[in-house]
């Protein structure tokens, strides 16, 4: 009868040595759930470039350029019966509904889909 010895080795393989013949390499202790198992990913690890994007940058241009001529239409023609810090007053006013509007739209995306490391 031949002597067996096993020594453990990192990753559950066993070496058994068979006194008698070449050593050889046996699995043993084999783990329950392949290694290489599908992990269940997150939102923004599913999350391609794309998503939700369209309706924000369309939002963007229609709005900056909005800003825009609602500026110029204010100054060239509603600007003149108020003085200077009036109408400075409504241009930040614009300003403010125009970053405010632009915030909520992609602040809601990147709550959403964080950056990734």
């Amino acid at each position: 009868m031949a002597r067996l010895l096993r020594d453990t080795l990192p990753g559950d393989m066993g070496v058994v040595l068979d006194l008698h013949r070449q050593p050889y390499v046996a699995q043993c202790d084999a783990p329950k759930e392949s290694r290489w198992r599908e992990e269940k990913k997150t939102a923004a690890q599913e999350w391609e470039w794309g998503a939700g994007l369209g309706w924000r940058i369309a939002l963007s241009i229609v709005s900056f350029f909005g800003l825009i001529v609602f500026i110029i239409v204010w100054l060239f023609f509603f600007a003149t019966g108020f003085n200077v810090y009036q109408n400075l007053a409504i241009v930040i006013s614009a300003l403010l509904v125009f970053f405010a509007l632009m915030g909520a739209a992609w602040a809601t995306m990147w709550m959403r889909y964080p950056r990734r490391p």
